[in-house]
């Protein structure tokens, strides 16, 4: 316990308290500074980020799209299923290669390296090795959406009943395609396609046969970027709204406690 004793003339006040109860408050104080240093970056950079974004969908929309045609993802791409599997994949952890199935990918449509199945495979790796850029589509499921390559796997071999779709065609990049299946309009386009008999599955004839909307590249990068921020802007705000709870929650506990 300490006596503090503050004295101005002829008045004195006289405390008591405990060094436990002053660090308590002071670790409180320092982090709610902190999270309200965190919370005020993630306000400006939100702030800079929805400028610049401002700033792309306006030099999207002065961009011309004369060239804007449709066409089928065959004539674009290479389109094949996965490697069918006749029995279950007996895991390695040392194993060369990564199988890449249904599991791997998110509800956000990530790709999840840590994740994959790892196996000694010296077979069919050449047709079904996957590179950077590869699209890869879900074909059977309520949710037949995509996951892009964005960085090297190494030796990794695609699974049925995923397909790849491997770009060919330098009129479009994978990006945008991978972008434009997963848009709400194309999954209603999707959504009615003919599927199997056996249960929810999209054909790799019926998904050759698909059409897309192909501007210029100069739009398709564009489009990119702009989905890019727009992503960022989305996390941001989720993040400064935890900030601002936490924050809320740490000033009202303060005062909660401050006797």
């Amino acid at each position: 316990m300490a006596v503090i004793t503050i004295r101005s003339g002829s008045l004195s006040l006289t405390a008591t308290t405990t060094p436990t109860k002053f660090r308590r408050n002071g670790e409180r104080a320092a982090n709610s500074g902190t999270n309200c240093l965190l919370f005020i970056n993630a306000v400006i950079r939100l702030l800079l980020l929805t400028t610049a974004l401002g700033v792309w969908i306006i030099s999207l929309i002065a961009v011309t799209t004369l060239h804007q045609m449709q066409k089928t993802l065959e004539s674009i791409a290479e389109i094949k299923s996965g490697y069918p599997f006749r029995s279950r994949v007996e895991p390695d952890a040392d194993g060369s290669t990564a199988i890449v199935q249904m599991k791997d990918i998110d509800d956000q449509d990530l790709l999840h390296v840590e994740s994959m199945v790892r196996v000694n495979l010296d077979y069919a790796k050449d047709q079904y090795d996957l590179k950077v850029g590869d699209v890869i589509f879900r074909s059977r499921g309520q949710r037949n959406t995509a996951a892009l390559v964005a960085a090297p796997l190494g030796s990794a071999l695609l699974a049925a009943p995923l397909m790849l779709i491997r770009i060919t065609s330098d009129e479009i990049t994978p990006g945008y395609v991978h972008w434009y299946l997963n848009q709400p309009s194309t999954q209603r386009r999707l959504d009615i396609m003919p599927t199997s008999t056996t249960g929810r599955m999209i054909g790799i004839s019926e998904l050759r046969k698909f059409e897309i909307d192909v501007p210029s590249l100069v739009v398709q990068q564009k489009i990119q970027t702009i989905s890019g921020l727009c992503i960022k802007e989305q996390q941001l705000s989720k993040q400064i709204a935890e900030l601002r709870q936490s924050l809320w929650e740490r000033i009202l506990m303060q005062h909660a406690n401050s006797n």
